[in-house]
């Protein structure tokens, strides 16, 4: 069955080695035209979005479960704006922290 499935991977070991290859960077290089460090670390945004959409859907499952899924995951996320809140907002806080903050594994859970 799963040779059928096509190519499958675990999407936590993808984003930790996307997070290693972007954090042995050392110089910035060019890779297809664009930088290198833009590039990886655009690739550990695309996996982190997978992963959100993954835990939503585990939500919306569980959510809808009682209802026999009365309301398509696409309506559940309409409902739910703050979802597409917190996803616009993933890496926001990176944009303006300096990079020696972000590679060594420190994060601080900041509430507003």
């Amino acid at each position: 069955m799963i040779n059928m499935c096509g190519r499958l991977h675990h999407l936590i070991d993808k984003l930790n080695d996307a997070r290693e290859t972007l954090e042995n960077v050392t110089e910035d290089y060019t890779v297809d035209g664009e930088s290198a460090r833009l590039r990886f670390h655009n690739r550990c945004k695309r996996y982190l979005e997978r992963y959100f959409y993954l835990i939503c859907f585990n939500a919306y499952l569980h959510d809808q479960y009682g209802f026999r899924f009365h309301t398509s995951f696409s309506q559940w996320m309409r409902d739910n704006p703050m979802l597409y809140r917190l996803l616009g907002q993933l890496d926001i806080s990176e944009r303006t922290t300096k990079p020696s903050l972000l590679l060594d594994n420190t994060r601080y859970l900041v509430s507003v």
